[in-house]
């Protein structure tokens, strides 16, 4: 089948990403997307588990784009708190490289899935919107993870700094 779909143009090889693997993508975005529309919704959800799992297994626990593709799967596979894990994990993961676009991306998208937002997921979303010049955001996450009662007098004097940090930035 695939190499019927490659002579007639609809596939092509695509560059290994995550491991030395036959890997193919549709040449044109609108074949796959009308292809993956086609799906049931159940079949959908159970394809990106199984893409979400194979990723895992496979993948490199530190490649942030790995790790942003395993949130992903999860997320259409409709699990929530695996998708809240994977997004906290890869959202870390950006800011320590220093993408704080898609470490903000992808931890706001682990704050709406997590029902009870801990200090050190609010601290890393307000690290990545104040690294990216989105000061508001950056102050509300560190004002949510000081309201939590967690936090010893070192990590509030922490949160503190860094929101005094903000003020001078903002002139």
């Amino acid at each position: 089948v695939l190499v019927e779909l490659e002579r007639r143009g609809v596939i092509a090889p695509a560059s290994p990403a995550v491991v030395d693997d036959d890997r193919y993508r549709f040449v044109q975005a609108i074949t796959r997307d009308v292809a993956y529309g086609r799906l049931p919704a159940r079949d959908r959800r159970a394809a990106h588990a199984a893409v979400a799992t194979w990723l895992e297994r496979a993948g490199a626990a530190d490649d942030a784009e790995v790790l942003l593709a395993i949130a992903h799967h999860r997320d259409h596979a409709g699990d929530d708190t695996g998708a809240a894990r994977a997004y906290r994990t890869a959202g870390t993961r950006c800011l320590e490289l220093y993408a704080y676009g898609e470490a903000t991306t992808a931890l706001a998208r682990a704050l709406a899935l997590t029902p009870a937002v801990d200090a050190d997921l609010a601290e890393a979303y307000g690290d990545a919107t104040s690294q990216g010049g989105s000061y508001d955001d950056a102050e509300a996450a560190y004002q949510r993870a000081i309201a939590l009662p967690e936090l010893g007098p070192e990590r509030q004097a922490r949160l503190w700094y860094k929101l005094g940090t903000l003020a001078g930035r903002r002139g």
